[in-house]
């Protein structure tokens, strides 16, 4: 019995120093020592909030990632948002995915011109995890197609100020820009009561009693122009308060939303109460068959040329040229026979030209006179401003106009001066010319 306990111990001890013994397990590189820690999975998603993609009258796009190695399986990766600066998934959320990644998702029903702040998240059943905060506003919903019987609103036009639209805006006259200002920074620039100190510009609103600048358009009058004359608050006091449609281009004035480039006739405003005017043709000649009543008279003729105006049947028009085989220095006026605008309160010209081969600029003028003596050059002569000037390039014909409201009461002569050079000589068509007026 003794003898068997004895063996059972030197049993024991042997498998004692055989476990002490056990040598360290090698690795790859042939050491034994401690094996460098594993790198720890995540435990939290990295959520990141990356941009406003952009932006409607009613939505948005918005773009993040969400990065995630953790033992929990993400629930729910997406967007939330609110009107509200810390949006939460207890105020309006979407689920773009269950995973971690890069997206892009887009959110709707949405209110116009109101600022919101999004942001992504992600969750998991840790928790809910959250990017930075991001803002963005709505667009102005456009309400109007920006047609004289369909005009656009005032927030619309302050809406699509960076797009350089040409159009009609209808809102209610407010005020105007005091005078000494040249940038608008507050209420305190416009005067909203009379007395009134500028007939350069009216300030419209989509509210007879608004008074705050940045919910109004600041409009141009250009001088000499019906619009001026008969919408500025300053000769017109009692036009505040009324309804003005305009016509001209949504572009930035006195650093505000604005706009300008109306031509400002009869035809480019309505005004609350005005009376519509009844418009007659004062005068047309459309040089289908010939010259009609105009007259040509050359001032420098080269000897190469026997005329530098002439009727082109093949066009139906009249048309001027200083090029044969060359360049060739001139100048030749086709010149109207006297027009009575004694009779009518308002005048248009308009007419269709076309100019090719050379810049319309500086060689080509439209020039009226209120006491042609029978000689362009001993007459008094003035260059009108004309709307529509062709590129040059081409022989397609374009309509221009221009205002001759200045001459109504008087009899007046139109020349079309055509100049060239060695160096330029354009080649210009002219036809279709009516001057209407309005009684």
């Amino acid at each position: 019995m003794k003898k068997l306990a004895k063996i059972l111990a030197l049993l024991f001890a042997i498998v004692i120093i055989a476990t002490g013994c056990k040598k360290l397990p090698e690795f790859t590189d042939g050491s034994s020592s401690t094996p460098t820690p594993v790198t720890p999975v995540l435990d939290e998603p990295t959520v990141i909030t990356k941009a406003v993609v952009s932006v409607g009258i009613t939505d948005a796009v918005c773009g993040g990632s969400v990065e995630y190695s953790g033992y929990y399986e993400l629930t729910a990766v997406g967007f939330c948002w609110s009107e509200k600066d810390e949006p939460t998934i207890e105020d309006h959320y979407s689920v773009e995915a269950t995973s971690a990644g890069s997206f892009v998702g887009k959110i709707n029903n949405l209110s116009p011109n109101t600022t919101y702040y999004v942001r992504m998240y992600a969750t998991n059943a840790n928790g809910i995890y959250y990017g930075e905060v991001l803002s963005f506003t709505t667009l102005y919903e456009v309400n109007g197609t920006g047609t004289s019987s369909d005009p656009y609103n005032v927030a619309s036009g302050i809406s699509l100020q960076s797009n350089g639209i040409t159009g009609w805006v209808k809102g209610y006259i407010v005020g105007a820009v005091k005078s000494g200002i040249s940038t608008v920074s507050s209420n305190y620039d416009i005067n909203w009561d009379a007395p009134f100190e500028l007939a350069t510009n009216v300030v419209i609103a989509d509210n007879a009693s608004c008074q705050d600048i940045s919910n109004c358009i600041i409009i141009n009058l250009p001088a000499g122009k019906p619009l001026r004359t008969n919408v500025n608050l300053m000769d017109n006091p009692d036009n505040l308060g009324k309804q003005l449609a305009v016509n001209g281009t949504l572009r930035t004035y006195y650093g505000q939303a604005g706009l300008r480039d109306s031509a400002g006739t009869e035809s480019d405003f309505i005004l609350e109460d005005a009376p519509t005017p009844q418009c007659v043709v004062v005068f047309s000649e459309t040089f289908e068959t010939g010259a009609g009543d105009f007259s040509t008279q050359d001032v420098v003729l080269p000897s190469h040329l026997t005329y530098v105006w002439f009727h082109a049947s093949n066009y139906s028009c009249m048309q001027a040229s200083g090029y044969f085989n060359t360049n060739y220095e001139s100048e030749s006026w086709l010149i109207s026979p006297y027009i009575d605008l004694s009779n009518v309160n308002s005048a248009n010209l308009q007419f269709d030209q076309a100019v090719n081969y050379a810049s319309p600029q500086d060689a080509l003028s439209i020039m009226v006179s209120t006491n042609f003596t029978g000689n362009v050059t001993s007459t008094s002569w003035t260059m009108l401003d004309l709307y529509g000037w062709p590129t040059g390039t081409n022989f397609t014909f374009v309509n221009s106009s221009a205002d001759l409201t200045p001459y109504i009461g008087q009899y007046v002569t139109l020349a079309f001066k055509y100049t060239s050079t060695s160096s330029a000589a354009a080649t210009w068509q002219v036809k279709n010319i009516v001057i209407t007026g309005a009684l």
